[in-house]
């Protein structure tokens, strides 16, 4: 038998706590504003107010994450397409 064949000793099994720690809800809530590029128009749009040279990288920065979205979106329907 090996090694990594043998069970788990009792004590490290219970790997989960019950009660999630605030730092893991912050993360969570964190993880679902990044989903569709939210963290980053928001940090662009506050970029965007604060002065000129902000205001001008948050443009490029919104063009380029729409310009990738619509990229992978192009690029799903047509590896379906290849695919059927």
């Amino acid at each position: 038998m090996r090694i990594t064949d043998e069970l788990p000793a009792v004590q490290i099994a219970p790997a989960v706590l019950p009660m999630a720690r605030p730092i893991d809800r912050a993360l969570r809530i964190l993880t679902r504003t990044a989903d569709h590029g939210k963290l980053w128009l928001g940090i662009a749009a506050v970029g965007a107010l604060t002065g000129k040279r902000t205001r001008r990288a948050s443009i490029r920065g919104i063009a380029t994450l729409g310009a990738a979205s619509f990229v992978s979106t192009r690029s799903k329907g047509a590896s379906a397409t290849v695919m059927a």
